[in-house]
């Protein structure tokens, strides 16, 4: 590991073990597994968040048993119900296998963030702090666009069988 230091901590419960330079960079130097400084820092033996931060990187296997996102009505304005043609796109879209680089023996699925952009550009990021520019889908902020299509189509399908 490049010299950083171990760290054991836990913060609501949550145990977080890995190597970190411990400092509130946003680079994401450090060692190995905990290289998130930039968001964390130990106070009192806890990981303790430091600030609201975009995006965090995972260069391995992220495992959870829980992931969830803010969204509490008294957040949001401009409440809508998610326009058809968007609903539409979804057909647009070509979902792929491919192997990661840096990992040839696992074959994934899922689209290519250039592809994604033409058709959902809301749902692309660019990461601005990486030399390559690399971008990323919002995996998640398509789960709603399926649902209403999935939606839609059981509605198709229950008037066929009327």
């Amino acid at each position: 590991m490049n010299g950083g230091t171990f760290y054991k901590a836990s913060y609501k419960g949550a145990i977080v073990k890995g190597y970190g330079n411990g400092s509130s960079g946003s680079d994401g130097s450090g060692g190995g597994g905990c290289v998130c400084s930039s968001l964390w820092t130990i106070l009192g033996g806890y990981l303790t968040p430091i600030s609201q931060v975009a995006t965090v990187k995972v260069t391995n296997l992220l495992v959870t048993s829980s992931f969830n996102i803010t969204s509490d009505a008294t957040m949001k304005t401009n409440i809508e119900e998610i326009p058809s043609y968007e609903i539409d796109k979804l057909g647009l879209l070509e979902g792929k296998s491919y192997n990661i680089k840096t990992d040839l023996s696992n074959t994934r699925f899922g689209y290519i963030a250039q592809d994604m952009e033409r058709i959902y550009p809301n749902l692309v990021h660019t990461n601005i702090h990486s030399a390559t520019q690399t971008k990323a889908i919002d995996y998640i902020g398509l789960i709603p666009l399926i649902i209403e299509k999935i939606k839609r189509i059981e509605h198709n399908i229950d008037n066929l069988n009327s």
